[in-house]
């Protein structure tokens, strides 16, 4: 099993542009940006962040401070974004495999992410996890796929994962 410490999420806050057009949805996976703040990533095998979970900003349609799961890619005054990301180095996450089975055989295998259509009624992302592979620097580690309600022999199954190249986990420094 995955027992052990409390659950903390590690909440950490984050800066979004206010002229950032792309929809961040609960769930995308971020990097950090070199003007500061964050971004939604984009699959490879650069360094993530961690997993968007929402934002708090003040509308400039009515003034008044939103919290919402997804950031819609804009109506917010400048420098009113405030985004919260999951960056705890050893939070675990329930993800769809893009395709699958992954399977027993593969825990401890790496594996992509794919950004997919989030959901702006429900806020949540589309992203799912690619075919395990033994490339270091891919952003997850699969640690498990016996999770209740789904089928580890059929395509598109869940998992859980960890980090594997973010932030907090990385040897070098800056």
């Amino acid at each position: 099993g995955l027992s052990g410490g409390a659950y903390t999420m590690q909440l950490s806050t984050a800066s979004i542009a206010s002229n950032y057009s792309t929809k961040i949805y609960d769930g995308d996976v971020v990097v950090r940006v070199a003007a500061g703040g964050i971004e939604k990533a984009a699959p490879g095998t650069s360094v993530v962040d961690g997993v968007f979970w929402g934002c708090k900003y003040v509308s400039v349609a009515t003034g008044d401070t939103r919290f919402s799961r997804m950031w819609p890619g804009g109506d917010a005054q400048s420098g009113s974004v405030e985004a919260y990301i999951i960056d705890d180095p050893f939070a675990i996450f329930e993800v769809q495999a893009t395709t699958g089975p992954i399977t027993a055989a593969d825990v401890g295998a790496n594996v992509q992410f794919t950004v997919g259509t989030g959901n702006d009624y429900t806020q949540m992302s589309g992203a799912s996890v690619g075919s395990p592979a033994v490339t270091a620097t891919l952003p997850f580690r699969v640690v498990s796929v016996n999770i209740f309600g789904s089928d580890v022999t059929s395509a598109y199954n869940r998992v859980r994962v960890v980090f594997n190249n973010q932030a907090y986990r990385q040897l070098t420094g800056i």
